[in-house]
């Protein structure tokens, strides 16, 4: 039996720790139409709204008609067995909240095959910008991660983890040091930049950090250099 949309939108408000009126934010929908959604009011969406639900939801339109049991499949539209560049991370480079903020037609696919261990759909590398992880990745290197969503290990003190900081309409995406200190995580750099010495600090009540949320959408599996063309 395929399950309704206001069970679909109340489990993933769940996994992501979000209330339907951030959400609403996020897609730039009306403030009350996801909780319309859990009231029974709304009981389909269908066009624009579709796609920008599926956006503050950070999922795919299909997830949320049930065709499909994982929240994001972007990748099998492209090649099988190919894992796509999705993007930049950079601390201090805040971008438009409201976007997807996926820019996988703009970079050719991963020359290294993806990680056995996990679904090929779940893997995406991102390339690095600037100095806030330069003990662990540089500059221009690439990060293969894995979905939260998919990752069957619980997260462990020191693991490398992307996360999404939101600021009103604006989003920046970093890595961090992930730990753990009673019932906060702390996001740490891992920098040898006096300017990224202080972690981020987030309640995990409240998925908050001085009013920010905060969510971690993937886990760092290694990092890589391009490898050198032969002539």
């Amino acid at each position: 039996m395929t399950p309704s949309l206001k069970d679909i939108v109340t489990a993933r408000l769940a996994d992501l720790r979000r209330n339907p009126f951030e959400a609403a934010r996020i897609a730039g929908l009306e403030r009350g139409f996801i909780n319309d959604i859990l009231a029974g009011k709304k009981r389909s969406v269908r066009g624009e709204n579709l796609e920008k639900l599926a956006i503050g939801l950070d999922c795919d339109p299909d997830y949320l008609l049930g065709r499909q049991n994982t929240a994001k499949l972007s990748f099998s539209k492209h090649t099988p067995g190919v894992v796509y560049i999705r993007g930049e991370v950079a601390a201090g480079m805040w971008l438009d909240a409201g976007l997807d903020g996926w820019d996988t037609c703009e970079y050719e696919p991963s020359p290294f095959p993806p990680d056995g261990r996990f679904p090929t759909d779940a893997q995406f590398d991102l390339i690095v910008r600037g100095t806030s992880i330069n003990r662990f990745a540089k500059d221009g290197q690439r990060l293969r991660c894995v979905s939260a969503d998919t990752f069957p290990y619980q997260i462990q003190d020191n693991d490398i983890v992307i996360v999404e900081r939101y600021r009103g309409d604006l989003r920046e995406r970093t890595a961090k040091r992930w730990r753990r200190r009673n019932n906060v995580v702390e996001l740490w750099p891992d920098s040898d930049d006096e300017r990224w010495q202080a972690p981020l600090k987030v309640s995990e009540e409240t998925s908050l950090s001085d009013g920010d949320e905060v969510r971690i959408f993937g886990l760092v599996l290694y990092v890589y250099d391009t490898p050198r063309r032969m002539r």
